[in-house]
């Protein structure tokens, strides 16, 4: 968005909700995300994870907080690819019902409103 503040961080999260009551059990999400400026290339995509914990309600939303994101080379009209999923198969992942993604957001610092020109600030 161009309200945000060039160079600031990103603090990437979901919301989800478990189907079955198994208190104490953890659901690995990872996020690949990749990010280009207007003329650049995407680089290869780098991949976090959020080792989630379960509680003992089944269907109760929760949410899980990936690590901050630097975005210090990001300027304005930059683009930011994400894929979001489950890493079920990993040892982390011990949680053996489904978990359902709800929706996943990002929170940004503002600094403007917008950008005062369509490319600059």
């Amino acid at each position: 968005p161009h309200s945000i503040k060039e160079g600031s961080i990103i603090k990437p999260h979901i919301h989800w909700i478990p189907k079955s009551n198994e208190a104490g059990k953890t659901v690995r999400w990872g996020m690949a995300y990749s990010f280009a400026n207007i003329g650049a290339l995407f680089p290869v995509e780098t991949t976090i994870y959020v080792d989630a914990v379960t509680n003992n309600n089944a269907d109760t939303h929760l949410v899980g907080y990936f690590p901050d994101i630097s975005l210090s080379a990001m300027k304005i009209s930059s683009i930011l690819i994400i894929k979001v999923f489950r890493n079920s198969s990993s040892g982390f992942d011990t949680y053996t019902d489904d978990a359902y993604l709800l929706e996943f957001d990002l929170h940004i610092e503002k600094n403007t409103i917008g950008s005062r020109e369509v490319l600059t600030k």
